[in-house]
Formats: C-alpha cells, sequence, structure tokens
C-alpha cells in the first residue's frame, strides 16, 4: 500500500485577530497554508456564496480542500466547525468540476516551500488512503472493529469511485471491505466487494477463502464448490481449497467425488494434508480402520499436524467412550474386569494426541478440559503417575481463569 499521506499541508499556525473576511479565492488558499483553517473555512464560504467570485472554479476547490482538512483533523475544536465536513468538501469538489471549462486541466496547489504542484486527484487519493489506513487499523486490533472498519471502507470507497478515474489502492480497499464485511455477516456486501476485488485484478489467494465463506453461510454449495475448485485449480499448493472442496462434498453426500479428489490429491501431492483429507473422507463413510491408517500416514510426515492429531484425539477417545458402553451392559464380573482394562489401553492410545494438541496449543479451553478428562480417568489407574499430572494440569486451568472441578 502506498504510503498514506495527509491532506493537511502545513502545522496549524498560531491565529491572530482578522478583520472581515471580503471575497477572494487566492485568500482562501493562503489561510489554508498558513494553517488558519477557521478563517480558510469563514473565507470559503464567504467566497462562494459571493456572485463574482462564486463562479470562480478555484474558489470551490480552495473550499473542498479546506472542509477536508476539518474532515480529517485530529483537532475537535477545529472539526466541530461543521458536522458534515466530508459531505461539504465533496459537494465543493464536484461544484468545481462544474465550473471547470478545461476539462483537460485539473485543479492543483503548489506544496508550500517547494515548486512541486499538488493536483487535486493526488489529495483526494491521499484522503481516500487516510480512510483506507484507518480501516485497516480497526481490523488490526487486539480486538477488532468491524463495524467501524467497514464503515471507514465504505468512504473510502466513496471518494475513490465517486471523484477518481484512477485508485492504485482500490484492490486493497475492497479486499479490506469484504473481510470487515464478512465478519458482521454482511454477505451480500461481502460477496460484492470481494467480486470487486477479483475484477480489479486482485491476487490475493485468500479472497477465494472468503468467497468460500460467504457462499458456504448462506448456504449456496453450489456456489462455494465452484469457488473452492476455482482456488484449488489456481494454487494447488493451498491445501485450503482442497479441504473446503471436500466439506462441501461432505455436506452434499457427494462421496464419489469426494474420493476421486482426495485420490489425485494423493497422487499428484501426497502432503500431510492429502492424508488429513483422506481421513476425514473415510471417517465420514465410517470406515475407521482406513482413517486412522490415513491420520497415522500424514502424522509420519509431520508429527505436529493439529488437524490430524485432534482428529486422531477424537476418534481414539470416541473408542474409549465405545468400550465403556459396552463394559455398562455386561454384568460378568471377569469380562467386566478385562474391558476395565481394555478402557486404560484406550485412554493411553489417545493420551498422546491430547497432549501433543496442549503443546500445539497451549491454552485452548477444549483442548485442556480434554486432557483433564484422561488424566482424571487414567488416576483410577495410576494415581502417583496421573494424579500429578492432573494436579499440575489443574493449576494452569485456574491461572488461565478455568472452572476446574
Amino acid at each position: 500500500m502506498k504510503k498514506i499521506l495527509l491532506i493537511l499541508l502545513l502545522a496549524p499556525a498560531v491565529v491572530f485577530g482578522q478583520k472581515a473576511p471580503k471575497p477572494n479565492a487566492k485568500k482562501i488558499l493562503s489561510l489554508y497554508q498558513e494553517g488558519k483553517y477557521k478563517e480558510a473555512k469563514e473565507q470559503a464560504d464567504i467566497s462562494v456564496a459571493d456572485p463574482k467570485v462564486g463562479v470562480d472554479g478555484y474558489a470551490w476547490y480552495y473550499r473542498g480542500l479546506v472542509y477536508a482538512t476539518l474532515d480529517t483533523i485530529p483537532d475537535e475544536s477545529l472539526k466541530s466547525l461543521e458536522a458534515d465536513a466530508r459531505k461539504v468538501a465533496l459537494e465543493s469538489f464536484k461544484k468545481a468540476e462544474d465550473l471547470n471549462k478545461k476539462k483537460e486541466t485539473e485543479y492543483f496547489v503548489m506544496s508550500p516551500g517547494t515548486f512541486t504542484p499538488v493536483n487535486k486527484s493526488q489529495q483526494l487519493e491521499q484522503w481516500a488512503n487516510w480512510y483506507l489506513a484507518k480501516s485497516i487499523k480497526l481490523l488490526q486490533l487486539d480486538e477488532p472493529d468491524y463495524e467501524g472498519s467497514y464503515a471507514k471502507g465504505q468512504i473510502a470507497r466513496s471518494i475513490f469511485e465517486d471523484y477518481l478515474s484512477k485508485y492504485p489502492n482500490d484492490t486493497l480497499t475492497y479486499y479490506v471491505q469484504s473481510l470487515a464485511a464478512i465478519n458482521i455477516m454482511h454477505y451480500d456486501s461481502a460477496e460484492e466487494a470481494a467480486l470487486k476485488y477479483k475484477e480489479k485484478g486482485g491476487k490475493n489467494p485468500d479472497m477465494y477463502l472468503i468467497l468460500f465463506q460467504i457462499y458456504n453461510d448462506k448456504g449456496d454449495k453450489e456456489k462455494a464448490l465452484a469457488v473452492a475448485k476455482e482456488g484449488r485449480e489456481k494454487f494447488p499448493f493451498r491445501e485450503d481449497f482442497a479441504k473446503n472442496e471436500l466439506n462441501v462434498y461432505l455436506t452434499t453426500k457427494q462421496f464419489d467425488a469426494a474420493k476421486a479428489m482426495v485420490e489425485e490429491q494423493i497422487q499428484t501431492s501426497p502432503s500431510p494434508e492429502s492424508y488429513y483429507l483422506l481421513g476425514e473422507l473415510n471417517k465420514e463413510l465410517n470406515n475407521k480402520p482406513e482413517a486412522l491408517k490415513a491420520f497415522r500416514k500424514g502424522l509420519e510426515l509431520d508429527a505436529n499436524h493439529f488437524d490430524i492429531n485432534a482428529s486422531m484425539a477424537e476418534v481414539t477417545y470416541a473408542e474409549v467412550g465405545e468400550v465403556r458402553k459396552e463394559r455398562d451392559g455386561i454384568k460378568d464380573i471377569a469380562k467386566r474386569q478385562q474391558l476395565y482394562l481394555k478402557i486404560e489401553q484406550k485412554l493411553k492410545e489417545s493420551l498422546p494426541y491430547w497432549e501433543k494438541l496442549e503443546a500445539l496449543k497451549p491454552n485452548d479451553e477444549n483442548i485442556l478440559y480434554g486432557l483433564q478428562s484422561i488424566y482424571n480417568d487414567l488416576t483410577a489407574y495410576d494415581e502417583a503417575k496421573y494424579g500429578a499430572k492432573l494436579k499440575k494440569l489443574q493449576a494452569k486451568m485456574k491461572g488461565l481463569g478455568l472452572e476446574v472441578d
């Protein structure tokens, strides 16, 4: 993104008392460049209202600069001079263009202390960038203000779409708009901005993830599938797109298509993510042995793959529940004892995956509660070993403000 330049040209100067202003377009500019914004505003309003000076396009152009500065200036005493300075600035710029008899010649001012002209389009671009920067900053907060970001982005768009023929940051603006909109569930606005981003030549592959989420959340599986496939085709090494495509196949019960896609992934890119997708497909098809086989193959390639460890933790812990259910339905004491020991075995099989998950995401609430449950169950078999682990884990959870039994 280009460096953001404020529309302010000079720092405010000390203001002294002046005589009542008379209509004069050049006086607007001189006051403005001296940083006397209150006086410049008064001069501008009087000048454009004058029958003679008010037909000078430069008087309206300078007025636009004054009000645009009042719109962005941090000094609240100056901002309060006009409730909607942005509206007045835009109206003034438009009036200036209406009065511009030489359409091929752009309004400009000389940058103070230099021989460098700064034209109106540059100043409007700076203004749009000022709002774009505000929009981005609100997204980057520890607790993002998506509503505020969306509103600031809308203003940036209104400036460059309505008043500029060229704007180099349009793709970034559309990207930020779509991201803010989707987080406040303004799906139509998010889609419109995302499609504008693509239309304008935006290259960030994350836009396909945004579009997928939009269509998936709206329940439009056909469009969700199309954008997932397009993303996978254009960015074959981005595993998110294959995951999204599989998600649609599974939720719409297109198992043959899912199998074909996953097998293609295994052949062309035998990565941990490929085996994760294969495991998820087999899990959905209730083929647990094949699911576990695929997950284990994926972990051979990447022992720290979070999603695979999470799936293994889920599947293996579910086996603990299955054995417990079986034991509850049996009265034979010997058989119940065998199943009791089998529960211990299954708990120990599941435990490494939960401990790995904690190592990967140490403060994840769901992981900590799951691990606590396993440690608690294993204390029945080895209180000395697992009781100590449980005590340490619970102390950590209390430190995080989590409820501990």
